[in-house]
């Protein structure tokens, strides 16, 4: 197995392309997330690769190599398991509908899929490092960094180094599913279920500490039977939804086939275009699936519970809906919260609802939101997310 690392153009983000001894590919960029195939998978198949990339490495022989200068400037040295090292998170693949093949499986371990904020924490050093699924380093609670430094790090396990676990920040409280680095060794090379029985203390390494109140690891289950009474149960309590790992799987940075996501209810990345009142938000979608800043969709009102924050003009915000319309927009949109760690989506990642087109409500751009809240209307949309808050005002 293979892994390379490529930088966008930017230089801002970096994308992992892993090829498997089976041949299959994957890459954690948004267009083999959109279109199953991106340029970076092509410059696999073209053998040119290792030439275009920041880094590459031989996963399963624990063999890093140092980052590459590209032409666009040089770039730090990625070492392998120091208090650098960074590693992005495996994303879930979303399903469509609940295969069965997933249950019937004995490959396959099934858990809950958390309704919080993805952060992999890196307890090896002095403190507990929050990392988001961009990699950047964001703020936690003190209780989750006190009780994660004092579970994971060096003096809790009585190591010399501390440990990188991957998990869900869910208010003040963490949920540990994946180990990435225990007691200095990389364990990405193990499969799934060996990471989850150390961190269920079942493994040959000492178990770990945890402090129920704060941390505590998802259970994963692998029968069938205990596969569909999870299911069912998850359903029946209005939890967000169900995961699915193969058990033999090593961890890969990105989205591929090891880890699936099945959601009960539908959810969305918004952009903030404005609030009618002081506890509701207008919100909008990109046109296209590429994300440029020409035009905004609006395609709904949302209202904040009381008690929260308004989110301001621009604020990327992740609404739960039951269905849109073809035309944009969306039915029963509940606030789940802010998210500094992904852009909005498009109208082209929503989920619709099948119906007559005479019966569909149409979408409106952000001109028409302007005459809605009673603003000037121009005849230059704004370009940027600044020329967006400057044009739209609280009320």
């Amino acid at each position: 197995m293979k892994q390379w690392v490529f930088r966008s153009d930017d230089l801002q983000k970096e994308y992992h392309t892993v090829l498997k001894d089976d041949g299959t590919r994957s890459c954690s960029c948004p267009g083999f997330a959109m279109k199953g195939s991106c340029r970076h998978v092509r410059y696999v198949d073209q053998g040119i690769a290792d030439k275009l990339s920041v880094n590459h490495q031989f996963l399963g022989k624990n063999i890093t190599k140092k980052w590459k200068a590209v032409k666009k400037g040089p770039v730090k040295v990625a070492p392998s398991l120091d208090a650098t090292f960074v590693l992005g998170p495996q994303l879930l693949t979303p399903l469509k509908k609940a295969e069965n093949w997933v249950f019937q499986s004995n490959e396959w371990g099934a858990q809950e899929k958390y309704d919080g904020k993805r952060i992999i924490l890196d307890c090896r050093t002095e403190k507990a490092i929050a990392l988001n699924r961009k990699g950047k380093e964001c703020e936690i609670p003190s209780l989750v960094e006190k009780a994660a430094w004092g579970s994971l790090g060096p003096s809790g396990l009585g190591t010399k180094i501390g440990c990188v676990v991957d998990g869900e920040l869910i208010g003040n409280h963490y949920v540990i599913f994946d180990l990435l680095v225990y007691c200095g060794k990389d364990f990405r090379n193990l499969s799934y279920k060996q990471r989850h029985a150390v961190l269920t203390g079942i493994g040959t390494l000492p178990p770990m500490k945890y402090q129920n109140e704060t941390l505590w690891v998802a259970p994963l289950v692998t029968s069938t039977d205990a596969k569909l009474a999870l299911f069912k149960q998850l359903h029946k309590d209005g939890r967000e939804g169900i995961v699915f790992k193969k058990l033999s799987a090593q961890h890969f940075a990105g989205r591929n086939t090891d880890q699936y996501k099945y959601k009960f209810y539908k959810t969305i990345s918004c952009i903030t275009l404005g609030g009618t009142t002081k506890s509701s938000i207008r919100l909008g979608l990109y046109k296209s699936p590429k994300k440029t800043f020409d035009s905004w969709i609006f395609v709904g009102k949302c209202t904040i519970p009381q008690g929260t924050p308004i989110p301001t003009a621009g604020t990327v915000v992740e609404i739960k809906y039951l269905y849109a319309y073809k035309g944009g927009c969306l039915y029963q949109p509940s606030f789940l919260g802010v998210r500094d760690d992904v852009e909005a989506d498009s109208l082209a990642q929503l989920k619709y609802k099948a119906e007559d087109e005479d019966d569909e409500p149409v979408g409106k751009t952000l001109k028409e939101v302007l005459v809605d809240t009673e603003q000037e209307p121009s005849d230059d949309e704004p370009k940027t997310i600044g020329q967006l808050k400057r044009r739209i005002q609280w009320k």
